[in-house]
């Protein structure tokens, strides 16, 4: 799992963040609100970021507040996304495990991208994430999901620029674990 702090989190935060507002735009007359469900599954000062993500957002884009809301670990945030949306108040993002897609799906609790992005966000925005990341976040010819913690790379052409910053990826052979930088 690469670093709370990778250059590449914020970007996606920021993509999903807007394809939500692509969605509710047209129904906003004042500024619009977006509740943000994320678990902390890692140690760190994760809630930290989150913020300070959410406030580089909202200052790229005053007209949006967005709300996040601390859900606990995925399991605990998987089950109140579901016990709001059953209640008929459901969050507008939330990071989700990929495997809870099809739970989504059977309740009706998630709407693919395929849906709200037009032809070009779909050509352009879906097509920049690797493929073999994209892989578990479609079902039924739609795409579902986007990795959100997914954003190192691993022994690619795109990564031979940095490097020197990717970190060491480990091997298990046998019993023991063997270090590879950058491989």
């Amino acid at each position: 799992m690469p670093a709370v702090d990778s250059p590449l989190l914020p970007a996606v935060l920021r993509a999903l963040l807007l394809a939500v507002l692509l969605v509710l735009a047209p129904f906003a007359r004042a500024a619009t609100e977006i509740t943000f469900y994320y678990p902390i599954a890692v140690g760190g000062p994760v809630a930290k970021t989150m913020t300070r993500l959410v406030e580089d957002f909202e200052r790229e884009h005053p007209d949006i507040k967005v709300r996040p809301i601390y859900t606990g670990t995925y399991r605990e945030s998987l089950t109140k996304a579901l016990t709001a949306h059953r209640s008929g108040n459901p969050p507008d993002v939330a990071v989700l495990f990929a495997v809870d897609m099809y739970t989504l799906i059977d309740a009706e609790a998630i709407l693919p991208f395929d849906d709200l992005l037009d032809a070009n966000a779909r050509a352009t925005w879906l097509s920049s994430f690797y493929p073999a990341f994209m892989a578990n976040s479609r079902a039924a010819g739609k795409t579902w999901g986007v990795p959100f913690q997914r954003s190192f790379c691993i022994g690619t052409s795109a990564c031979s620029a940095r490097r020197g910053s990717m970190p060491t990826v480990r091997r298990r052979t046998g019993m023991r674990w063997h270090a590879t930088p950058g491989s």
